[in-house]
């Protein structure tokens, strides 16, 4: 990435970790502190254009300098956002403001970006991945998101598996990240490596592995929208470690998931189903967990009264229906009544 002062002399940038918002600058042709204090500085966007930049402030930096950028996000100068970064700002994007998971060798990029926006998501440590992905779980339940949690590579997915499972089978919106080894090592038996996309299958929505960090951030937002809308579930997004390291451009896209959870509802059918409730002679409302997650006690209260039918319920669904009212029959099933 190339910066200038118009129009001759030349430089280059390159990234400073743990400096938020200043950008290491080196390779002058003439004194930078004559250049920064009375000269414009410009630099060429990924896109080819040059870009003015402000400079807030300077200074010396071991053998460099280093410098405060006003106008334009430091990350985009510097050749873009990694991967980890990439990943922080789509969890950002769904907002999402808890993540529960425990950190290894292979996701520490991914923790690194997310310390440095802490106080943006709160990350919870628990002490097992098993305990993130049941904390996820409940999280979901217990407020209506999507529940996030973090894994590294190998026994650290593998412990996330029956908290995915329980999310899968009682339709909790669940998004998990996990990391593994690098691109060019999979499939190598590396060390702590594991197909956590192939374990995971039958018991997710649908999961992807990230292999060009150009990707990830599509692949995110559709990880969360798959994860919330129809039947909800969970899905699970494998990266490699040198995805998470890479570069791109990123660009933020608003995203209002109130929009992605409203369904258009076909008048049509309801007439169809209406239809045939009155045509029956015996009406029996079964009631599953959909009840509880989507809130509709006071409507089925409503419904069932209405059409004086008997209540009864699956264990998800217990709650969704009080216990005491005159129409309810008890659970169904090998632990009903």
């Amino acid at each position: 990435m190339d910066l200038k002062e118009t129009p001759e002399v030349m430089g280059k940038f390159g990234a400073v970790f743990g400096i938020k918002g200043w950008l290491k600058v080196f390779s002058f042709t003439e004194n930078p502190e004559n250049l920064f204090t009375y000269k414009p500085w410009f630099y060429r966007h990924q896109g080819g254009e040059w870009r003015h930049i402000e400079i807030e402030d300077f200074k010396r930096h071991s053998d460099a300098y280093i410098v405060k950028i006003k106008n334009i996000d430091v990350r985009e100068v510097a050749q873009g956002y990694t991967g980890a970064e990439i990943g922080i700002e789509c969890l950002k994007e769904e907002v999402v403001d808890t993540v529960f998971g425990y950190p290894g060798g292979t996701i520490l990029n991914v923790y690194d970006a997310l310390y440095k926006h802490s106080d943006e998501i709160t990350h919870v440590l628990t002490s097992h991945e098993q305990g993130a992905s049941h904390a996820a779980d409940g999280y979901a339940r217990a407020t209506g998101k999507v529940g996030v949690c973090f894994a590294t590579s190998g026994p650290g997915a593998t412990n996330l598996v029956t908290g995915i499972a329980t999310a899968y089978m009682d339709s909790i919106p669940m998004v998990a990240i996990t990391c593994n080894v690098g691109v060019s090592l999979l499939g190598k038996d590396s060390f702590q490596e594991i197909d956590i996309a192939g374990v995971t299958m039958p018991i997710t929505k649908h999961n992807y592995i990230v292999k060009d960090v150009k990707n990830l951030a599509d692949t995110i937002r559709k990880a969360f929208t798959i994860a919330r809308t129809g039947r909800p579930g969970p899905v699970l997004i494998d990266i490699p470690k040198d995805v998470t390291a890479n570069k791109c451009e990123y660009e933020k896209v608003e995203i209002n998931p109130e929009n992605i959870t409203k369904v258009d509802v076909d008048l049509a059918e309801i007439d169809v189903a209406v239809e045939m409730i009155k045509a029956s002679k015996k009406p029996f409302i079964f009631v599953g967990g959909g009840a509880v997650l989507s809130g509709a006690s006071e409507v089925l209260k409503e419904f069932a009264h209405k059409i004086d039918s008997p209540v009864t319920d699956s264990l998800m669904g217990k709650g969704a229906f009080s216990g005491t009212d005159e129409l309810y029959t008890g659970m169904l099933g090998m632990h009903g009544t």
